[in-house]
C-alpha cells in the first residue's frame, strides 16, 4: 500500500499489509454486493495488471442507466 522507499520503518509497511485482510472480510460481511462484485472483477483486473487487453466490450458499457436495476454484477461484467 505504500512504495517501501518511502516508509522509513519497514514496520509500518508490514502492520498495513496485515490490516488490508482484515478490511477485506469487513467489507465481505457488511456488505454481500461488494464480494460478489469482486469475485467477477477478478479476471478483469488480472488482464489490465498483465497489460492484457480486453478483446471486446462489457455489457455495462452498453446498458441505459435505467436498465441496470434488470442485471446483476457478474452479467454487467461479462464481455457484451
Amino acid at each position: 500500500m505504500l512504495p517501501r522507499g518511502g516508509v522509513l520503518n519497514s514496520f509500518v509497511e508490514r502492520r498495513l499489509i496485515a490490516r488490508l485482510q482484515d478490511w477485506m472480510n469487513m467489507v465481505a460481511i457488511c456488505n454481500s454486493d461488494a464480494a460478489e462484485m469482486a469475485k467477477v472483477i477478478g479476471p478483469i483486473f488480472t488482464s489490465c495488471m498483465r497489460a492484457e487487453s480486453l478483446l471486446t466490450q462489457l455489457l455495462l458499457e452498453s446498458v441505459d442507466e435505467s436498465d441496470l436495476v434488470n442485471w446483476t454484477f457478474a452479467d454487467l461484467l461479462a464481455p457484451g
